[in-house]
């Protein structure tokens, strides 16, 4: 077997050392590496007589810095890496030696059977597995280096860089851009294991809804979004100008119009006719704009004969720009936006108005529920991952991605209207600018088109674009905790080497 190195980070852990310490030597590693750091107690004399070699700093390092440093002293061609805080049998661990020794780099703890309970998976899981879903590994759930047992081959942690280890998502997301073999060969059940502790795990983090090490853990995914975002790239505006008909003229706004729908229509439906009708005969909105994609006239003539103002645009022309030019067309306080597909009746659609009216200054369709289906919709988790970042995790999923939602006139004013054609840039505009979204009403949520990939793509990017905004008005954090790690060791190290 290739020369195996363990390491494990310990502060104060004298009392499970020696376990933890005796089923590593069972597998005949080369050596053990405890980075034994802000400890007060016998951990680092216990792990010395049990022949583990020994890093100690007096000061703690904070979370994952020791790893790192265990990763830069190493020297065997296999890294397997452990915590302090509880004890792993050999048998468990072998599997994550093997999958290394068998050619491939990374060896991850599989997870995945979390994300397959009833409920709102937690925050933790979903910006774990939308990291993975960036580099179109959704076959590896929420598989992450931010939990143990986890192994990588020398090759890798040279080609990822042992430093990076101190950010483990940042690590994952450097690996997976490198296109590095990563599998997850076991289950070991580590969330039980692993003791709470109230300061970290209860109480809320300063600045966040977050306790401590959540907020910790949402941070170093925040730097690796950071990372995505260089390596991907920072998609800019996609608007082109529509194809309008040439005996089309845009018309001047009526500042007295208190309420507009602007409905985008794809597909030509004889249904949706019937539907724009009703909602004229029961007078929800005084103005009605139908962006049409496509140049079928007589369809055309049908839609105009129901009173609405219609714009056609090129059939070529995605969604969201077309929400933004019936933006710049609508005249109304209040604008809802839908689309021809959706179900639209009074009923459904008058409370997104009623929510502005009471001082929203936007209303989102709530589609919270689909958070609980399994498997859960990745689209679902990425707009999930913005709110999180964007410390509202009582928003959801809830986005301005998703129709039906209504936006005051004065949002529209404050951004412009060409900024809806990004979604989620416009939101992150929105929660930044300390807007009131509300996410109350709740309807057609199982009539929500399924993405084809690609319009998945294009989702991914806008919300690449959007974390790239907010990391730039905050940091590369997202304005999340770094606890208390401590980089200047790394520094030393890597300077050291120069």
């Amino acid at each position: 077997m290739r020369r195996l190195s363990v390491i494990i980070p310990v502060m104060n852990e004298a009392e499970k050392i020696g376990n933890i310490l005796q089923e590593v030597k069972k597998l005949k590693p080369l050596e053990i590496i405890t980075v034994v750091n802000g400890s007060t107690d016998q951990t680092s004399s216990i792990a010395k007589t049990m022949g583990a070699k020994i890093i100690n700093y007096e000061k703690p390092l904070g979370h994952d810095i020791g790893r790192a440093i265990g990763a830069y002293h190493a020297t065997g061609d296999i890294l397997l890496f452990l915590d302090g805080d509880f004890v792993i049998r050999s048998q468990q661990l072998l599997p994550f030696v093997n999958a290394i020794h068998s050619g491939n780099d990374i060896a991850l703890n599989d997870l995945s059977r979390i994300m397959k309970r009833k409920g709102i998976p937690h925050a933790v899981s979903i910006v774990k597995a939308v990291i993975n879903d960036y580099f179109n590994r959704n076959d590896l759930s929420i598989n992450s280096l931010v939990a143990v047992p986890h192994a990588m081959s020398r090759k890798a942690i040279d080609r990822i860089g042992w430093w990076n280890l101190a950010d483990p998502p940042l690590a994952q997301a450097i690996a997976l851009h490198l296109k590095l073999k990563i599998v997850s060969p076991k289950y070991v059940d580590v969330i039980s294991l692993n003791k709470v502790r109230k300061k970290d795990h209860v109480i809320l983090e300063k600045g966040s809804p977050y306790p401590k090490s959540t907020s910790l853990i949402i941070g170093d995914h925040m730097k690796a979004m950071h990372y995505i975002g260089k390596v991907l790239g920072k998609r800019g505006f996609y608007y082109n100008d529509p194809s309008m008909d040439k005996n089309y003229e845009i018309p001047k706004k009526n500042k007295n119009i208190k309420r507009s729908i602007v409905i985008t229509v794809n597909h030509k439906s004889q249904d949706f006719l019937k539907r724009i009708q009703s909602l004229k005969k029961d007078k929800l909105a005084e103005e009605f704009i139908v962006v049409l994609a496509g140049t079928d006239k007589n369809f055309m003539k049908q839609v105009k004969k129901t009173g609405a103002l219609v714009l056609p645009v090129s059939s070529s022309m995605n969604t969201y720009a077309m929400r933004a030019l019936g933006a710049s067309l609508a005249s109304g306080e209040i604008i809802l936006f839908t689309e021809s597909h959706s179900s639209m009746n009074q009923i459904e659609l008058e409370p997104f108005f009623k929510e502005i009216e009471k001082g929203a200054d936007i209303s989102l369709n709530n589609v919270s529920s689909l958070l609980k289906a399994r498997p859960t919709d990745p689209m679902q988790l990425l707009y999930y991952f913005l709110n999180i970042s964007l410390k509202k995790p009582e928003l959801l999923n809830n986005s301005l991605t998703i129709t039906p939602h209504a936006i005051h006139r004065k949002v529209i004013d404050q951004f412009g209207w060409k900024s809806l054609e990004v979604p989620p840039l416009a939101y992150v505009y929105a929660i930044t600018g300390n807007l009131k979204v509300k996410a109350s009403n709740s309807i057609n949520k199982e009539n929500l088109q399924s993405q084809d990939s690609v319009q998945m793509k294009s989702i991914y990017e806008d919300h690449l674009k959007a974390f790239h905004y907010y990391l730039t008005v905050t940091n590369k954090r997202g304005g999340f905790t770094k606890g208390s790690k401590n980089y200047n060791e790394l520094k030393k190290l890597k300077n050291k080497d120069w």
